[in-house]
């Protein structure tokens, strides 16, 4: 047993040397143009054949006349590595080689050939690899089948196979199986290392297929240091927005591809890109005249540090103006241009409740045209919207800055006007009113005269809120109406005269003009 066990180790150290050829053999074939092809597969079959032959050279003495080698450890890995085509002709070359050697253990030496291909072709069905490489384990289960390959010996006079099996059995079992994991390993990493390169390889070619080739610009930028950046590389969209060529902006300091201004702007954002370790995304609108969403990515060196900020920037441009043009359809009407009722309620209450916090006065004014559904009915409705802009016209040009005017629907108009008491309030409807009777409207029909009727309120105790506000203007528009339209009418608590007895207080009752102006006579009301 000794004696054997000197042998196989002796035997074991030319195995390696078999071993390392095999594996750089295997390793230039599947790195080679044939890789994965047919031709691939009777190659791999080719080396695995070679290396048995080779292998039949190092035995193993285990009884007269009677020898072990390892050529079943390498036709057994040739299915796995190869498949059914390598097994096949590795097997072929193997088996032709032993039936030419002759002697008394031909048809077992044959057939321990054939019991390690089927060994390798099951293992290579049951058995999956994992990125190309197959786990421990399995393969000391492929080197302990392989191993029962020995028992081909019986095929053999039994005076023979009995001692040659007691002698080399065991160790001969032991060589089998560490030789197929140790092959098995080396081939499945270098094919696993293989197959990540060319993962890799492939993920390279997608990502400079994406870099540059889509639509939106995108740079990778180099940080050379704190607050100094090199364009690393750009695809064709971000050269032709820099207006350079590849050569002539690759490589070069940001500093010198951008007016100043730009520049530090652009290396303001990268740094505190850098700085920050965070993925940045952010709008550009470039002074309004386009607007830009843009994405900026820190990419970290093998000492931790950001050493590349990959960025891209989209042309928002018509999104930013489609968003716009929703916005304007949402809060604007569309045939005056004024604010609609849903704008002028978000607007007004907000201002309405600041006043009100602040002390400060504020006053509403409700104006709707008088006799407007005649003008429909006699002219048409391209005449009555003709009208409602010109009126809306008239409105807009005597509405102060920061007041807020809007048309809350038909021919009602509504004037928020903060920092204007009532007395101010009712001189502006008074304004108001003069300007749309003195203003004839160009139509169709020729021109036509238009008179409006005016609310007024004033935020007071008794009005604290938009809605109260717009109620007691309401009721005072009513009243302009029920006295015979073209009038000023005034909602809500009214201020001490500057002379004379106060007033008694009148709470939110309507009040015609010339009772307020009278009891205000001694305030601007007076120069109505």
């Amino acid at each position: 047993m000794l004696g054997i066990s000197g042998d196989i180790i002796f035997t074991l150290g030319h195995g390696v040397g078999i071993l390392a050829l095999v594996i750089a053999a295997y390793s230039f074939l599947v790195r080679g143009p044939q890789a994965g092809s047919r031709l691939a597969d009777v190659l791999t079959g080719v080396i695995f054949g070679a290396a048995a032959v080779v292998s039949m050279h190092d035995t193993v003495g285990a009884a007269p006349d009677m020898v072990f080698d390892p050529r079943n450890m390498l036709i057994a890995l040739a299915a796995p590595f190869g498949g059914p085509v390598a097994a096949a002709v590795g097997a072929g070359l193997a088996g032709a080689y032993r039936l030419s050697l002759g002697g008394p253990g031909i048809w077992a030496g044959s057939a321990s050939i054939l019991v390690a291909a089927l060994a390798g072709l099951a293992f290579s069905r049951l058995f999956r690899p994992r990125d190309g490489a197959y786990r421990a384990r399995d393969l000391a289960l492929l080197g302990l089948v392989a191993s029962l390959c020995q028992a081909t010996v019986f095929l053999m006079p039994l005076d023979r196979a009995l001692p040659a099996f007691e002698r080399g059995v065991l160790p001969l079992t032991a060589v089998t199986v560490a030789g197929v994991m140790a092959l098995g390993l080396a081939l499945g990493s270098t094919r696993r290392r293989l197959i990540v390169e060319a993962r890799n390889k492939e993920r390279d070619a997608l990502f400079q297929a994406i870099f540059h080739n889509t639509a939106d610009c995108f740079y990778l930028s180099r940080r050379e240091a704190a607050g100094r950046y090199t364009l690393y590389d750009a695809n064709a969209a971000a050269l032709a927005k820099l207006g350079r060529s590849r050569e002539d902006a690759i490589g070069r300091d940001l500093a010198d591809l951008y007016p100043a201004a730009i520049a530090a702007k652009i290396v303001g954002d990268l740094e505190r890109c850098a700085l920050s370790r965070e993925v940045q995304h952010f709008e550009d609108n470039q002074g309004g005249l386009q607007s830009w969403e843009i994405s900026l990515v820190p990419i970290p060196g093998a000492d931790g540090e950001v050493k590349y900020i990959h960025g891209s920037s989209r042309d928002i441009t018509w999104r930013v103006m489609a968003e716009a043009r929703l916005k304007d359809a949402a809060t604007t009407d569309m045939l005056t241009g004024l604010s609609n009722r849903r704008a002028f309620h978000e607007t007004a209450s907000a201002a309405v409740t600041q006043a009100f916090r602040q002390r400060r006065p504020l006053a509403a004014l409700m104006i709707d045209t008088d006799h407007f559904k005649a003008i429909n009915d006699r002219h048409g409705h391209d005449v009555g919207d003709v009208v409602l802009v010109a009126l809306a016209d008239t409105l807009r040009r005597q509405a102060r800055q920061g007041d807020l005017l809007a048309r809350l629907g038909g021919e009602e108009f509504a004037l928020i006007m903060p920092a204007t008491d009532e007395v101010d309030a009712a001189v502006m409807a008074e304004r108001v009113r003069l300007a749309v009777e003195s203003t004839p409207i160009l139509t169709r029909a020729g021109h036509l005269r238009l008179t409006v009727s005016v609310g007024v309120a004033a935020l007071g105790p008794t009005m604290t809120t938009l809605d109260q506000l717009l109620q007691g203007a309401d009721q005072a528009l009513y009243r302009a109406k029920r006295d015979g339209r073209n009038l000023v009418r005034v909602a809500g608590c009214h201020p001490a005269p500057a002379s004379g007895p106060a007033p008694a207080p009148v709470g939110a009752e309507v009040i015609d003009l010339d009772e307020y102006a009278r009891r205000c006579r001694n305030s601007r009301l007076t120069q109505l």
